[in-house]
């Protein structure tokens, strides 16, 4: 067998009164893949235990690794599970998988798609940051938050390079969707469009940054802070409307935006200070009062 694992209970057994062995649960978590072939099925159960989680480093840098079926019996995917194995480029995950850690699926570099099931609640701290090849992403209802550089750049251990998901070009996201973290899209060039659901109430800093083909942006109609530098060097930007929901916005938020024409906002809601702060002294676009 090609997988070293690890036996886990459900619960604390040092904290538990002296119960029969019957009433324990026990499953396995895959630690590290040893092998080294192409396409790997992993097993839904091993000495009849089922396996349920996959370990943080587990498939770690196998560079060989193109396919990967994971069974229903995985519920988590751990942290830099399968970081680095630029080969991987078809890989489905179960509908039972209810938790993905950071840097789980970053610098993926032949990975052109993946489905999230319906059961994940959270797109963790650069989980897919620097898949190259990811065209499309489909974000499920029941997701609240995608963390910080989530599909933003990530430095490569061994060439130093920061590597973006420079092929997305399509991203759906829920209405369950509450916040979007720094740098979450940042370097996303080929993104052209994006609708913030309603639900969104908070973009951090620099959230789509470097997104170079982006010319719409659709804010939500709740949203309550916008970070500094949101939508740093938007190149192809032509317009955005600031909605009135808003009550915090950080400095720059469109600087480098070369073809940006209008601004829409509510003057009488923000000083001139505040105007100089968020959209720079000298802009060279108009600041219009919000419709």
């Amino acid at each position: 067998m090609s997988f070293s694992v690890d036996e886990i209970f459900d619960e604390t057994v040092d904290k538990l009164p002296p119960t029969p062995a019957k009433n324990f649960k026990c499953s396995l978590t895959i630690e590290k893949y040893t092998g080294s072939e192409e396409v790997v099925e992993i097993p839904a159960e091993i000495n009849g235990l089922p396996v349920t989680k996959i370990g943080a480093f587990a498939f770690n840098k196998c560079k060989n690794l193109t396919k990967v079926t994971i069974p229903e019996s995985v519920t988590e995917i751990e942290r830099v599970a399968f970081q680095g194995c630029s080969g991987l480029t078809e890989m489905r995950l179960p509908p039972s998988l209810k938790k993905v850690g950071k840097n789980a699926f970053c610098l993926c570099a032949g990975l052109t798609k993946i489905n999230i099931p319906k059961g994940v609640t959270e797109i963790g701290k650069s989980t897919f940051g620097g898949c190259e090849s990811l065209t499309e992403i489909i974000i499920p209802g029941g997701v609240t938050e995608i963390g910080e550089w989530a599909f933003g750049g990530i430095t490569g251990s061994d060439d130093k390079k920061i590597h973006y998901c420079k092929s997305l070009s399509k991203v759906q996201l829920p209405n369950s969707l509450t916040k979007i973290y720094q740098g979450a899209f940042r370097g996303c060039s080929n993104l052209s469009e994006i609708n913030i659901p309603d639900s969104v109430v908070e973009i951090g800093d620099n959230a789509f940054g470097k997104c170079g083909n982006l010319t719409e942006i659709h804010l939500s109609n709740s949203l309550e802070k916008i970070g500094g530098g949101a939508f740093w060097n938007c190149s192809n930007l032509t317009e955005i409307k600031i909605p009135d929901s808003v009550k915090i916005i950080g400095d720059n938020i469109v600087e480098g935006c070369e073809k940006l024409q209008r601004v829409y906002i509510n003057t009488s809601k923000w000083s001139y200070a505040d105007i100089q702060r968020i959209f720079g002294k000298n802009p060279k676009f108009e600041i219009l009062p919000l419709k």
